[in-house]
């Protein structure tokens, strides 16, 4: 599978009102990726989709040091089709 990890969105409203613990319902999460790469590219972006798929979320973050114009085109296609969000972030090295 191509998750790295989960996101776990804490809504401390809710937690108080359910009575849940900190991290609430924790079958509320969104998929991480992060690749240690110049570049990730569109292969990279239609695996991950495809583990958010087999997941069940809808929603997902990808990390990496840069896209590729076409995995970038391929989040905005996803994003636009209003099925899967893949938030793509861009980290650089200090």
């Amino acid at each position: 599978m191509e998750l790295d990890g989960k996101l776990y969105p804490v809504d401390f409203e809710k937690t108080k009102i359910k009575g849940e613990g900190l991290f609430g319902d924790l079958d509320i999460y969104n998929p991480i990726q992060v690749k240690q790469k110049d570049k990730a590219g569109r292969p990279d972006i239609d695996s991950f989709e495809t583990a958010i798929r087999r997941d069940g979320r809808r929603k997902g973050y990808f990390i990496a040091f840069g896209f590729s114009s076409d995995a970038i085109d391929e989040i905005k296609r996803l994003d636009k089709s209003g099925e899967i969000e893949i938030i793509p972030i861009t980290v650089r090295i200090c």
